[in-house]
């Protein structure tokens, strides 16, 4: 489950059967994330918190969303159950950021 950052509420269902009807459709955009925290409640649950932007194509970040992850380990391994983007105030990049610019979706 999803709640994006554009207001709409997505179900891992509803996003897989998108991505199964336009594959490769959507160009994958450069983002940029940051301040990365994770909360660890007992040892199968974690809840990851961090900024992200889009990086446009003049090299400035647009769309800035805080954004949050639960995430269960299961028999499968670590599991996003729930994600939320939140829009927020524009910020800057960390000088010291140690996740460089990568493709999302």
């Amino acid at each position: 489950m999803e709640f994006g950052s554009s207001g709409g509420t997505y179900a891992r269902r509803d996003i897989l059967i998108a991505l199964s009807e336009a594959p490769g459709s959507a160009a994958p955009r450069l983002l940029w994330s940051q301040d990365f925290r994770l909360h660890r409640h007992d040892d199968s649950s974690a809840l990851l918190l961090y900024r992200s932007a889009q990086i446009g194509y003049d090299g400035k970040l647009t769309r800035h969303t805080l954004r949050s992850s639960l995430w269960q380990k299961t028999a499968r391994g670590w599991q996003m159950v729930f994600h939320q983007g939140t829009p927020t105030l524009p910020f800057e990049a960390a000088v010291e950021n140690e996740s460089a610019p990568h493709e999302g979706a």
